[in-house]
């Protein structure tokens, strides 16, 4: 199959080392460049700027596998630098979310997103509702990055930390990105949140990962740390 110009710039950017670091740092990587993500993010507002979301229709053509995992990096960038309505970057983000296959893109894709207004709030969480609950990992794990990363305000709080709660944490990386942000909202909103942890809604494996995240923050006060020690051997 013939290189398209992407790929060929692509090959010329990748640094074989990056590479190297980038296949150990996500298990289970297909293939990659190793294009350093400074130049993906210079890369994806050119093509947003030229293309707007038609660049993402090359993108369904191919099956997830198909794709190296710049490309699936350049697909959220992209995704979140068009100008376009909500309801159409909405629209290509369901198509998108299938080809999420790692906690890399997942990351990118919710914190390339922009959620800027009321409405777009209220938007894309009626759009995340269903993702809570999804069998696929990545649709979980986007969900709650996707929440901690434009969700966290107080207006939003409670119902930030009932998904938590609720969405299932058996696989890793879900537990991991609900650990993230129930500590991020800790860090926030810290009675409200110890208040809602003292309701037991974690199971214990995301319980723990949330406690040393939290005790990782440089922002937690002494008195919370000393919380959180308790809470942790009481636990």
């Amino acid at each position: 199959m013939e290189e398209t110009k992407l790929q060929v710039w692509l090959q010329q950017e990748g640094e074989e080392s990056y590479r190297t670091f980038t296949q150990k740092l996500i298990p289970g990587l297909g293939f990659c460049y190793g294009v350093r993500m400074p130049k993906l993010r210079v890369k994806a507002k050119a093509i947003a700027r030229a293309n707007g979301l038609a660049y993402l229709t090359e993108v369904w053509k191919n099956p997830p596998q198909a794709l190296s995992h710049e490309e699936k990096l350049l697909a959220a960038m992209v995704l979140g630098a068009a100008k376009t309505a909500m309801s159409e970057r909405l629209a290509a983000l369901k198509q998108l979310l299938p080809y999420v296959d790692n906690w890399a893109v997942c990351d990118c894709l919710a914190s390339s997103f922009p959620v800027k207004t009321a409405e777009d709030h209220q938007e894309v969480w009626a759009f995340l509702r269903p993702y809570w609950d999804s069998p696929a990992v990545y649709d979980r794990r986007a969900a709650a990055v996707f929440a901690l990363s434009h969700f966290l305000k107080e207006e939003w709080l409670d119902e930030v930390l009932a998904a938590y709660g609720q969405v299932p944490t058996e696989e890793y990386y879900v537990s991991m990105a609900v650990a993230w942000g129930v500590s991020m909202a800790f860090v926030a909103f810290p009675a409200k949140t110890k208040q809602w942890l003292l309701t037991g809604p974690l199971e214990r494996g995301t319980l723990r990962r949330t406690y040393q995240k939290i005790m990782e923050s440089r922002q937690v006060s002494q008195q919370d740390r000393d919380w959180i020690q308790k809470m942790k051997q009481e636990g």
